[in-house]
C-alpha cells in the first residue's frame, strides 16, 4: 500500500515537470531527455552506498526516511511559483532522485523477509500489477490534473503521497537485516556477483531492457507531436477544453503502457507455472516481444492506433522485470540481497541515462518521433540475442542445488 501511493505521486510529479519545464522555458528533447537522465545519475552515483546501507540498517527505517525527505523536496518544488528557476528547478529534481535511491534496494531487500519463500513469484506479479497499475491510474490523475489544474497541484498531490506512504510504512514490522560472517562490504558483493555468472546476468536483465529505455521520452514525444491528442476523433473533444491539451496525448500513451505491464505479469505467471528454468526463457523471449510491437508503434497512424501496440509491447517488460526480480530473491542470501539489488539499480539507472541520451540528440537531430519508436524496438534484439547465448552458457536451472547453495551461503 505504501509502494502503491507513492507510485502514484511519481506519476503526477513527472507530467507535473513536463508542463513545469515547457512553462519556464525548458523545451525541446534535450530538456525532457536532460530531466529523465538527470533523475538517473544520482541514482547511479548511490545505488553502492544505499545497497550497502539497505545491508546493514533497519529496512524499514530507510524507507520511511526516504518518503519523508522527497516530501519535503517535491514541496520545494512549488517555489517555481515565486521564484521560476531551471537551474534550481533540476537541483530539486536530483536531490529526490537520489534520495528515491535508497528506498528501491531496501524495499525489493525486504521482501523474501516478510513473504514466504514458495509465494515469492506471486508477490513479484503483485508487486509488478502495482507499479503498472499506478502507471495507468497515476498517469491517467496526474495528466488530467496537470491539464486541467496545472502543474501546482499535481505536485502538492506528490507531496501528500509520500506522507501517506510513510503512514503505511509505520504499521509494517521492522525486519532486522540477516547477519552472516563477512565483510558487509561493496567488495564481498561484487566478489559474489563475479562467482555466480547466473545472478549477475539476471542482474542485467533490467539494464537490458533499458536498450528501450527511452520510452517515457519517446511516447512523451509521440503525444505532443504525430500522435496529438486532437488529431484523433476520440480524443480530441478532451483535449479542446484543456488548459494544457499537450498533456492528453501523453497521458493516454502512459497509461496504454501501464495496462500492458499490469497484465503483463499474471499472464507471465500463468506460462512460467512457478518453474524457475521457464521464467528464464520466458525474459528472452519478452525482449523479442517488447522488439516486435515497438516496431509497430512506429507505423500507427492515430493515437488510438497506437494504444493497443503499447500496451502489448509492455507485456513483454512487466515479463522481464518481475521474473528477474523474483529470480533475484531466490537466488541471493539475504544478507547481500541490498548490494545486489543496487548493483541491479545502477546497471538499469546507466543504461536508461544512456540511452534518454542518445534518442533525444536523434530526435533533436532530425529523427522523427514514430521513426524513433521503431529503432527503439529494433533495438531490443540485441539483449534478446544475448540472452538466449546466456541460456546456453549458464546451462538448465537445477532447483536442488539452487537451494543447497543458497542455504550454505547464508
Amino acid at each position: 500500500m505504501a509502494r502503491l501511493v507513492s507510485l502514484m505521486g511519481d506519476w503526477f510529479n513527472l507530467l507535473a515537470l513536463v508542463a513545469l519545464l515547457r512553462e519556464i522555458g525548458g523545451s525541446g528533447a534535450m530538456a525532457l531527455g536532460g530531466t529523465l537522465i538527470l533523475k538517473s545519475l544520482p541514482p547511479l552515483m548511490a545505488t553502492p552506498f544505499a545497497g550497502w546501507v539497505a545491508d546493514r540498517f533497519p529496512r524499514k527505517t530507510i524507507m520511511i526516511a526516504s518518503d519523508l525527505g522527497r516530501a519535503v523536496v517535491v514541496v520545494g518544488m512549488l517555489g517555481q511559483l515565486v521564484y521560476p528557476s531551471l537551474p534550481i528547478l533540476m537541483a530539486l529534481v536530483a536531490l529526490q532522485a537520489f534520495m528515491g535511491a535508497f528506498f528501491e534496494p531496501a524495499r525489493r531487500a525486504i521482501t523474501p523477509s516478510v513473504v514466504p519463500p514458495e509465494d515469492l513469484e506471486t508477490a513479484g506479479a503483485l508487486d509488478a500489477a502495482t507499479w503498472s497499475a499506478m502507471l495507468a491510474l497515476g498517469a491517467a490523475l496526474g495528466g488530467l490534473t496537470t491539464a486541467w489544474l496545472g502543474w501546482e497541484a499535481a505536485l502538492v498531490v506528490d507531496a501528500a503521497t509520500y506522507l501517506v506512504s510513510v503512514t503505511f510504512l509505520l504499521r509494517m514490522p521492522t525486519v532486522q537485516v540477516s547477519k552472516r560472517e563477512g565483510t558487509g562490504t561493496l567488495r564481498e558483493g561484487a566478489a559474489y556477483l563475479r562467482a555466480n555468472p547466473r545472478v549477475w546476468t539476471l542482474v542485467l536483465v533490467k539494464a537490458g531492457w533499458s536498450v528501450a529505455g527511452a520510452t517515457t521520452l519517446v511516447l512523451t514525444l509521440l503525444g505532443e507531436g504525430p500522435l496529438h491528442a486532437d488529431k484523433d476523433p476520440l480524443f480530441a473533444r478532451m483535449a479542446a477544453g484543456a488548459q494544457d491539451a499537450n498533456v492528453i496525448g501523453v497521458t493516454v500513451l502512459y497509461v496504454a503502457r501501464g495496462l500492458g505491464t499490469a497484465v503483463g505479469p499474471f499472464v507471465a505467471r500463468w506460462l512460467s507455472k512457478g518453474q524457475a528454468e521457464r521464467m528464464e526463457w520466458l525474459i528472452g523471449i519478452s525482449f523479442a516481444w517488447g522488439a516486435l510491437f515497438y516496431v509497430g508503434v512506429g507505423w500507427t497512424p492515430t493515437l488510438s492506433w497506437a494504444v493497443p501496440f503499447v500496451a502489448v509491447a509492455h507485456l513483454g517488460g512487466a515479463t522481464a522485470w518481475v521474473f528477474s526480480t523474483v529470480r533475484l530473491q531466490q537466488l541471493v542470501p539475504d544478507a547481500l540481497l541490498g548490494r545486489v539489488f543496487a548493483a541491479e539499480l545502477g546497471a538499469f539507472t546507466a543504461m536508461f541515462a544512456a540511452s534518454t541520451a542518445v534518442y533525444s540528440a536523434l530526435y533533436d537531430g532530425g529523427v522523427d518521433a514514430q521513426r524513433l519508436v521503431s529503432i527503439m524496438g529494433l533495438g531490443l534484439l540485441l539483449p534478446a540475442g544475448l540472452w538466449t547465448l546466456r541460456q546456453i552458457w549458464v546451462g538448465r536451472v537445477d532447483p536442488l542445488a539452487k537451494m543447497a547453495l543458497k542455504a550454505e551461503a547464508e
